[in-house]
């Protein structure tokens, strides 16, 4: 009999939350994806797993058995991994610290999560995180201070480094509740040029940025910086511009007086998407997974 791991995993997460969607957005797959992989299960044992009740799914009988001891064999795969792998690396990185730089602003709270699972897993490797300028991070990123960067790819390319795309959703703009715009669903930034873009970044950088942002986006309004996305809401709701943001990982909540549009590239963006960014020569077992991690959180 032919036994996958990941199809267990599946069933074992639907168990755990009793929902199919919601599963399928804690793995970061799709809901195709765990249904499959639950039926191929089930073909696999020759019984039903799971079964409706109410607005959920539980194990049935036979898979409330499976979901008991299908538990113990990931932990005891899970074991066997981290045995090999604490004696397959090399013993200065058993004991290892990441310092992860990213672009002035809020990291999703997938990351958050995400982190707290890892260090679950790698308790040996420590991590601090350092908000920076996109000069500060390549900077960083060449002189080691970083050791991975999470940013929008600009001058990246052919400097020795690998990267893995996180996000290419595009962009979102807040907008006062009051402007006319704010009932499309979607609009070009050429139509908003009469408006101060709010964008969070160095002030020192303003005219990089607004000139990359021009490039990639078509922007055509003043650029005023801001410190973080707190200070976004109240300047919106007060007509004092509009607040501009890459769609990576769930956005916060727009406050209330604002709405939220997408973005419409130009056809000649050069916008690439949202990257873990690191040096050939500097990743290690657990960068190598942390990176590996993070793209399959679908951000």
């Amino acid at each position: 009999m032919k036994f996958s791991l990941t199809y267990l995993q599946y069933f074992l997460t639907v168990c755990d939350v009793q929902s199919f969607t919601v599963a399928a957005q804690k793995l970061g797959v799709t809901q195709s994806a765990i249904s499959q992989g639950i039926n191929c299960l089930e073909k696999e044992v020759g019984f039903s797993l799971l079964e409706r009740k109410g607005n959920g799914f539980v194990p049935t009988s036979l898979g409330d058995i499976l979901r008991q001891d299908g538990k113990k064999l990931l932990e005891q795969y899970d074991a066997m991994i981290s045995h090999l792998y604490s004696t397959s690396v090399p013993e200065e990185e058993k004991e290892s610290s990441l310092c992860i730089g990213f672009l002035n602003g809020a990291l999703p709270t997938e990351i958050a999560a995400y982190l707290s699972d890892f260090k679950n897993s790698y308790p040996q490797v420590s991590f601090s995180f350092v908000s920076d300028t996109h000069q500060g991070l390549w900077d960083g990123l060449k002189n080691g201070r970083y050791q991975l960067i999470v940013c929008d790819k600009r001058n990246y390319e052919g400097q020795g480094v690998e990267s893995r795309i996180l996000s290419k959703r595009g962009f979102a703009v807040d907008l006062p509740s009051s402007n006319l715009l704010s009932e499309e669903k979607s609009i070009s930034l050429s139509s908003l040029s009469e408006i101060p873009c709010l964008w969070v970044c160095d002030k020192k950088a303003v005219a990089e940025e607004r000139d990359y942002l021009s490039s990639c986006l078509g922007l055509r309004s003043p650029l005023e910086a801001l410190d973080s996305p707190a200070q976004a809401g109240f300047l919106v709701k007060e007509h004092r511009g509009f607040f501009l943001q890459p769609n990576f990982g769930t956005l916060p909540q727009e406050s209330a007086g604002t709405k939220r549009v997408q973005v419409l590239l130009p056809e000649a963006s050069t916008y690439k998407g949202i990257f873990a960014i690191f040096k050939k020569e500097k990743h290690h077992f657990f960068l190598d997974h942390f990176v590996q991690g993070l793209t399959a959180l679908k951000l």
